[in-house]
């Protein structure tokens, strides 16, 4: 497993990772400005899906966030 360059979106650190489980082959990590962490194993078949899936998780924190 080797770690891509963690990227940021919307104050989120993304980090994905080249690891396969199941028929994925990108596992990723979504860290909150605050520190909460979130590792989905079964991120995407390639990296642009991974970093796209870990996209849609943040907006969806964030969306949750308003409602809250």
């Amino acid at each position: 497993m080797s770690n891509l360059l963690p990227e940021k979106y919307k104050g989120w650190t993304i980090t994905l990772a080249d690891e396969s489980h199941g028929c994925s082959g990108f596992s990723f990590e979504i860290i909150s400005p605050e520190g909460e962490h979130h590792r989905v194993k079964m991120g995407g078949h390639t990296a642009d899906d991974a970093r796209q899936r870990a996209r849609e998780m943040v907006d969806m924190e964030l969306a949750f966030a308003e409602e809250g």
